[in-house]
């Protein structure tokens, strides 16, 4: 990982290129983590890493909406995940678990944006893992559809 600088005694573990927390704490991520401290995120430090825009057709929607968002690989890349998979738990303690292949090959983001606005807890967010749905006859199947947790507010890597 480029430049990382563990902090531990309560603070996160961040690279340089990560500003400073401003905001509230809209995601942790804990678990399996190379310095076995959580790391928690507010919008602005999600905002620093590497991101992807895409726009989707889904199933809550009649309209393809275009979602902004960090990369999951880039968030657990950031954090130094050790696991090999992913309990991830909405603000209501809603679950899905995936596993890290699903991560790598379909490369879905934490969108934290639709349609140029940012996301509210009363619209799905702060944050909505959202995966390319269009790519792939594979995505668009129930049980990988069901995997686009929404208000999520917590990753377990396990």
């Amino acid at each position: 990982m480029v430049g990382a600088m563990l902090l531990f005694a309560g603070s996160n573990a961040w690279a340089q290129d990560v500003p400073a927390a401003q905001g509230p704490v809209i995601l942790t991520v804990s678990g399996k983590l190379a310095g076995g401290q959580p790391v928690q995120f507010t919008l602005n430090q999600l905002q620093a890493l590497e991101s992807r825009t895409m726009t989707v057709e889904h199933d809550w929607s009649d309209e393809a909406h275009t979602y902004k968002g960090p990369l999951l690989s880039a968030v657990l890349e950031h954090v130094e995940a050790t696991g090999n998979s992913l309990r991830l738990v909405a603000l209501n303690e809603y679950f899905v678990d995936i596993e890290q292949g699903f991560v790598h090959k379909w490369q879905p983001i934490l969108a934290w944006q639709e349609d140029g606005r940012t996301m509210r807890i009363r619209n799905k967010g702060p944050l909505w893992l959202m995966t390319p749905l269009q790519e792939s006859h594979e995505l668009r199947t129930p049980a990988n559809v069901s995997k686009l947790i929404w208000q999520l507010s917590g990753i377990e890597v396990r």
